[in-house]
């Protein structure tokens, strides 16, 4: 749903969803952990996975103890689905969203504070964009390890806003799944939801600015803003 009757606003920053978004890893995710699920001879269907895409910290390790039914079990389920995405990472399997590069650049150009909000833990994300280059370009940034509730709560954009200096009135939000967009919507920022394919057709259920296809139709968003 769309937003209404938008107010005139002055933006001073922008911030990001990470796997989906900026960087192409939520198929490769899926595909990670039905090879972990495999080799630990728990079975998982696709539809599992897919309702995965956008959760994860605490609320992410409710839903693998919900299918394998032992807590005990999801600390080795993340430790071999992380193998498999840091050999992804180094091989180039993980690349970024076309034009991801170009919109945190010109994002820089116009001298807003940039920054990252992400369901993943620290050490995996902080290595997965220092790899493409773009964490030396963020301001501030927020993961799903430092925060009580993962998205679709707030809390990841109101830490990233807290470390950046901003207010919700004066950020932008790029977001690719349903419960970012109800993320960044309960902290108060206009959001710009960026599905991915095979997603396109999932709409979330609160208002938010603008579909896109791109990140490049991202880019002209942000230079039309005031």
């Amino acid at each position: 749903m769309q937003e209404k009757n938008k107010r005139k606003r002055r933006f001073k920053g922008v911030i990001f969803d990470m796997d989906g978004c900026l960087i192409d890893s939520e198929r490769l995710y899926a595909q990670c952990w039905k090879m972990a699920f495999h080799k630990m001879g728990i079975p998982i269907s696709d539809e599992t996975l897919d309702s995965w895409n956008g959760i994860g910290g605490k609320d992410l390790d409710r839903a693998i103890e919900s299918v394998t039914g032992e807590a005990r079990l999801t600390s080795e389920l993340r430790a071999i689905r992380d193998g498999y995405l840091a050999g992804a990472l180094e091989d180039g399997r993980m690349p970024l969203m076309p034009y991801a590069k170009e919109i945190v650049t010109l994002a820089k150009e116009k001298g807003m504070t940039v920054g990252v909000a992400s369901g993943s833990v620290r050490e995996r994300a902080e290595k997965m964009l220092r790899f493409h280059g773009i964490y030396e370009m963020l301001d501030c940034t927020a993961f799903g390890n430092e925060v009580q509730a993962g998205k679709p709560a707030p809390d990841l954009y109101r830490l990233a806003m807290k470390r950046g200096g901003l207010k919700p009135s004066e950020v932008i939000a790029f977001e690719d799944s349903l419960s970012g967009v109800k993320a960044a919507r309960a902290a108060g920022l206009r959001t710009v939801y960026v599905p991915q394919p095979g997603f396109r057709d999932l709409e979330p259920d609160v208002n938010y600015y603008r579909k896109i296809g791109d990140l490049a139709e991202g880019m002209a968003i942000l230079r039309a803003l005031p």
